[in-house]
């Protein structure tokens, strides 16, 4: 009777050891079989012919994106998300403040050392939202015309949009340069002519070139932030797209840029005796 009971005890326990393997062995197997739909799609995506150019409407404005840097569908989806994202935070900064541009033209590439304010710099091992495409998008998207009109402002809100606002060091990153500065006075960087000498790398294996760009770029965005969070949107939209702008500011803030160079300064020196 023992030797019966022991023997259904080991049937048992054999059984359900093949049983339980079954279902690990065909449970995996059916999992692993069925992909969810988002990755085949995406897969299909990438697998696509790459296009020219490419067209769509973000916010009322109708964009054409040529293609220079062969994007295929699912990186033109990750970018066209994330700077229809970027277009959305721009509109909802400057609050309608200026007229906007029905329709406007860009290219693309993964090339960095082409990028300017009408080509994008797409880079694939970056994820969508740690790409930047403000400069591009607030330097064409509001109605104004001349090569040169906007560009401080321009690069100025760009740094608001992408360090201000997201709690980046902005003012710690130009003071750094305090004392050790070689570019022109803020005040001097209004002439757009000397903001581009400045701003602009010609040679991109010139040191001082990028140290130059380096530190107008740093400069610019702690002063525009500063002129942002002390007197508003509304006010520095007022002067955005101005070729003058020093007698824009001067009439709009009522103030002359030397007085407000100065405030700004005051302001990095306070920062940097608290410790902040």
């Amino acid at each position: 009777m023992v030797k019966k009971v022991v023997g259904l005890l080991i049937i048992g326990i054999v059984l359900g050891i093949g049983i339980s393997y079954l279902l690990l062995r065909f449970g995996g197997v059916y999992s692993q079989s069925e992909p969810s739909s988002s990755l085949e799609d995406e897969s299909t995506l990438h697998k696509e012919p790459v296009e020219t150019s490419y067209s769509f409407e973000t916010h009322g404005i109708a964009i054409t994106l040529l293609n220079s840097g062969k994007l295929n569908k699912g990186e033109f989806q990750a970018f066209k998300e994330e700077f229809d994202y970027q277009v959305d935070e721009v509109l909802h900064l400057t609050e309608d403040t200026l007229p906007l541009r029905k329709e406007l033209k860009f290219d693309i590439t993964k090339d960095p050392a082409m990028s300017n304010n009408r080509v994008f710099y797409f880079d694939d091992e970056l994820m969508a939202d740690e790409q930047f495409y403000y400069f591009q998008i607030v330097s064409n998207l509001f109605e104004q015309d001349g090569n040169t009109r906007g560009r401080l402002t321009s690069a100025g809100l760009t740094g608001y949009l992408a360090k201000s606002l997201w709690g980046r060091p902005v003012h710690e990153e130009y003071s750094a340069y305090i004392g050790f500065e070689q570019a022109p006075g803020m005040v001097e960087l209004l002439d757009p002519y000397e903001f581009s000498a400045n701003y602009f790398v010609t040679f991109e294996g010139d040191e001082l070139d990028n140290t130059l760009s380096k530190e107008t770029e740093a400069k610019t965005f702690s002063f525009i932030s500063y002129l942002i969070d002390t007197y508003g949107i509304k006010k520095f939209m007022e002067i955005y797209g101005n070729t003058n702008l020093t007698t824009a500011i001067e009439k709009i803030y009522q103030k002359t840029p030397e007085a407000l160079e100065k405030e700004w300064l005051d302001f990095l020196g306070d920062k940097q005796s608290l410790g902040v």
